[in-house]
C-alpha cells in the first residue's frame, strides 16, 4: 500500500514563500528513487502595487537534461494567490532527479522580488 506524506517544496526554507526574479529559480526537485512520485501544488502571488501583470514560466525536466516549458501563467497585481500547478505529478527521470523551476518573465515587477510562490508536495511512496 502506498504511503502519502506532505512535504515542503525543496526550494523553500521552512515553507516560506520563494521570491521570483527574471532568472530561473529552482522550486522543487524530486528524489531520484524509482517509484516515488511527488504531486506538486503551487500558487503564485504578484504583490506589486503597480498596475502590471507578470507572466510566470514553469519549466520541468531532469537535472542532467534540458528542461521543457510546461506552462506560462499570468499573475495579476494584488489578485492574491493564483494556482500555477494543481497537483501535477513529477517522478524521477531514470536515475536522475526531476527539477521544477519558475521564472518571472514579463511585466514591470519582473526581477524585483515582487512575485513569489508557495506550495507543497504530496510525496507518494510505494
Amino acid at each position: 500500500m502506498a504511503t502519502f506524506s506532505k512535504e515542503i517544496l525543496s526550494g523553500s526554507v521552512a515553507g516560506i514563500p520563494i521570491a521570483l526574479t527574471s532568472a530561473s529559480t529552482m522550486i522543487h526537485q524530486t528524489t531520484a528513487t524509482a517509484g516515488v512520485e511527488d504531486e506538486v501544488w503551487l500558487w503564485g502571488s504578484n504583490f506589486s502595487s503597480v498596475s502590471a501583470s507578470v507572466n510566470v514560466t514553469v519549466t520541468i525536466g531532469a537535472v542532467d537534461a534540458t528542461a521543457t516549458t510546461a506552462s506560462v501563467i499570468t499573475l495579476y497585481n494584488t489578485a492574491g494567490l493564483t494556482p500555477i500547478l494543481p497537483g501535477i505529478p513529477l517522478t524521477p527521470s531514470g536515475s536522475s532527479n526531476t527539477r521544477l523551476e519558475v521564472q518571472a518573465t514579463a511585466g514591470s515587477p519582473a526581477g524585483s522580488n515582487l512575485v513569489n510562490v508557495v506550495g507543497y508536495v504530496n510525496r507518494i511512496t510505494p
